[in-house]
């Protein structure tokens, strides 16, 4: 795996969880490592940390507070 790749996932902790999950990644990642965006897309997807998936928690807890006066 490139320095690059591994000093950013050194960086954030759940990078390696998540490649120690899918560890199909790991492989990807040492045989191409431009795919380093597209990894990080399907993290985000993966553990909902897209900016919908952000919406709609906010969302989620604007609808309990409500319910709540």
């Amino acid at each position: 795996m490139r320095y690059e790749i591994r000093q950013q996932m050194l960086s954030n902790p759940d990078y390696l969880a998540y490649l120690n999950e899918n560890p199909d990644w790991q492989r990807e990642l040492s045989r191409r490592p431009e795919n380093w965006k597209l990894f990080i897309e399907n993290y985000k997807q993966e553990r909902k940390l897209t900016f919908p998936d952000k919406i709609e928690k906010v969302s989620f807890l604007l609808k309990m507070l409500e319910m709540l006066q």
